[in-house]
């Protein structure tokens, strides 16, 4: 792998995933100097050490596809997190198993974007800390088998979540991107009118997204 990243200078998007066994770590330094964007798929922790042996000089966009311990992250946060200006989760029910968010948003202090499947993620904590640099919150649509679309936990779930939007942590919000079918959301006037019209309320702008 590193002869064929050291052979890539000019390399902007990276996806990378997999198993790392502790006699394969590599002390050799590598610089990607283009990477602006990189896709962690499933991979241990020693693997995400490795890749905090890099040099990324150019990073600001993460996409986590998965993860099996949101802690394993923590390195990465601490090396490469004041430089994330967009994070996306992936189409994972480990969001849901495990507040990702709680964990996440602390280790990107200038983060600007936040992206995720809404029905995939469970709500995090009451947060406490401010994020003043995130301004646009984008969520999918995408239905699971947890939430039944109509059920009253598919509404609490968007309740809870839309709910957190209005929080004072979120000082710089101006938008809600809205990814995938909205139309059991829409179709109802009453609930649409509610979740909606409390986010507009607050003068944020609300955007339906073609996939």
């Amino acid at each position: 792998m590193s002869d064929v990243l050291l052979a890539a200078p000019n390399l902007q998007y990276l996806s990378i995933g997999g198993d790392l066994l502790l006699s394969l770590m590599q002390h050799l330094s590598i610089e990607l100097p283009s990477v602006t964007t990189i896709r962690l798929r499933r991979m241990n922790m020693l693997f995400i050490q490795q890749i905090c042996r890099w040099r990324l000089p150019a990073l600001a966009h993460v996409i986590i596809d998965t993860i099996s311990n949101v802690n394993a992250l923590e390195t990465f946060w601490e090396v490469f997190g004041p430089q994330i200006r967009t994070m996306e989760l992936g189409q994972s029910l480990k969001y849901y198993i495990s507040d990702s968010l709680s964990f996440f948003l602390p280790g990107c202090p200038n983060l600007e974007q936040l992206n995720y499947y809404l029905h995939f993620t469970v709500k995090p904590y009451p947060l406490t800390c401010q994020y003043p640099s995130l301004s646009i919150i984008g969520v999918h649509a995408h239905p699971t088998s947890f939430f039944p679309v109509g059920s009253s936990s598919y509404w609490e779930q968007l309740n809870e979540h839309f709910r957190m939007y209005s929080s004072p942590c979120f000082p710089a919000l101006k938008a809600i991107e809205l990814y995938g079918d909205w139309g059991p959301v829409l179709n109802d006037d009453s609930r649409s009118s509610w979740l909606i019209g409390s986010l507009q309320d607050r003068g944020y702008r609300v955007e339906w997204i073609r996939d």
